[in-house]
């Protein structure tokens, strides 16, 4: 229904659809002063005092907070916008034109670019470690919610529409279930904590795998997926149905232990791939 409106504020117009995800919807706003390019997403805002509320203003607050690394979407700005008896919360973010992630791996780009693939994944990592040292932890990392520059050399981590400050959470369900760690895949106790940094790293984990053999190793992190099965309690765990050079492999079996405390660090996992030859 936003389509094709002017928002007064920034006289930003809504000019075409680019995506959507859950409850939200991104158009691209040219801001008629500067005919600027801008991708603005627009939440149905959820009634105050719901948990869904909540996680909406922590949206906008974290991502904003985290605007200040080149490898994170910057948002510039974010209001409340009322339309057809409706209130929108609206994010303006800079517009990225490339593919996200996703895409590009399918697309087949990645395949035999060693050097290429390190330096995208270093970027992300970067990204990554910075919203760590500012206390938040995305807990949705997965292809499609990185973005890519239109000449394919920049990286930038979007959408934290699920990110949290709080390092130890009540288990919900959260994230893809291709990227999503086992400790939340299994647990069926409500009152558990999750360590949100170390879901973060395994998500990395699965990325990594996916960045280097095209596709994710299994379609979820629980004993009913055979792939999955295979590597947590085969005698050699197997990782991906296609190779990996060793060192990643050995890099990756460190970030991927299904029980957290034995899981390689944030830190520890940048460090450990930085020394990583190509």
């Amino acid at each position: 229904p936003l389509l094709g409106v002017t928002l007064p504020r920034d006289q930003l117009y809504l000019e075409s659809y680019l995506g959507s995800g859950g409850f939200s919807v991104v158009f691209r706003g040219i801001q008629a002063r500067t005919g600027k390019g801008y991708a603005v997403k627009t939440i149905p805002f959820a009634p105050a005092g719901t948990p869904l509320n909540a996680q909406q203003k922590a949206e906008a607050c974290l991502h904003s907070r985290a605007s200040g690394h080149p490898n994170v979407v910057k948002i510039h700005k974010y209001f409340l916008h009322h339309h057809g008896g409706v209130e929108y919360l609206i994010l303006v973010m800079d517009l990225i034109l490339g593919p996200n992630l996703h895409e590009l791996i399918n697309s087949g780009f990645l395949v035999n670019k060693p050097q290429y693939l390190r330096h995208l994944f270093g970027q992300m990592l970067g990204a990554v470690v910075y919203c760590h040292e500012k206390g938040i932890y995305h807990r949705d990392l997965k292809p499609q919610n990185f973005l890519c520059s239109a000449d394919l050399t920049t990286i930038y981590l979007a959408d934290f529409g699920l990110a949290t400050v709080e390092p130890f959470y009540r288990h919900v369900e959260l994230g893809s279930t291709a990227y999503m760690s086992p400790e939340v895949t299994h647990c069926t106790d409500p009152t558990t904590l999750i360590h949100a940094p170390s879901t973060d790293v395994w998500s990395l984990g699965v990325i990594l795998i996916t960045l280097s053999t095209g596709c994710a190793p299994w379609k979820s992190a629980a004993m009913d997926d055979i792939d999955f099965q295979v590597f947590a309690t085969g005698p050699v765990a197997r990782l991906s149905r296609h190779p990996m050079p060793l060192p990643v492999e050995m890099l990756v079996r460190r970030a991927l232990q299904c029980n957290p405390r034995e899981r390689i660090s944030l830190g520890e996992l940048r460090a450990a791939f930085l020394l990583l030859d190509n």
